[in-house]
């Protein structure tokens, strides 16, 4: 897997931007939530799109060398770290925590747990091939919206 490309990065960094700024600095709108429901679904068909085209995740690899193992993690962070930016810039507390909409409309939580469900097989290979005893993937709200573990004994 690549992990996504720096022109995708700078999409979603230009496209969350004017939502932060437009926004009041205390409060989330079902505005802001609708467009980033739409940044979302780009970052999950992007990700998509980079799980069905890698070699080894669509040829069902059983194991990876360590080296290919922590590049297809690394892919996994970053689609999280993608997805989580974007959640964050609009979730993410401050102090006080934004109020109007109180939690994620269900849409964003959807696209997020889309993600994460995306993500789980390239999780899964990478872990098993590091020899992770255990790993999980999973939908945090506010800083992380998707958080990605690994534990080893």
């Amino acid at each position: 897997m690549e992990g996504p490309s720096e022109e995708l990065r700078t999409r979603v960094a230009s496209e969350v931007r004017p939502l932060v700024d437009g926004m009041r600095p205390d409060v989330v709108d079902a505005s802001g939530e609708e467009a980033l429901t739409g940044t979302l679904e780009m970052v999950s068909s992007s990700c998509s799109e980079d799980v069905r085209t890698d070699r080894s995740v669509a040829t069902g690899a059983r194991e990876l060398s360590a080296s290919e193992a922590e590049d297809l993690l690394a892919a996994v962070h970053a689609w999280a770290a993608l997805a989580s930016y974007a959640a964050a810039r609009i979730y993410g507390p401050n102090s006080p925590m934004r109020g109007g909409l109180a939690g994620w409309s269900k849409r964003v939580a959807g696209v997020l747990q889309k993600i994460a469900g995306i993500l789980l097989t390239p999780l899964k290979l990478a872990a098993q091939s590091l020899r992770a005893s255990s790993w999980s993937i999973g939908v945090n709200f506010p800083w992380a919206g998707v958080a990605v573990s690994l534990t080893w004994p």
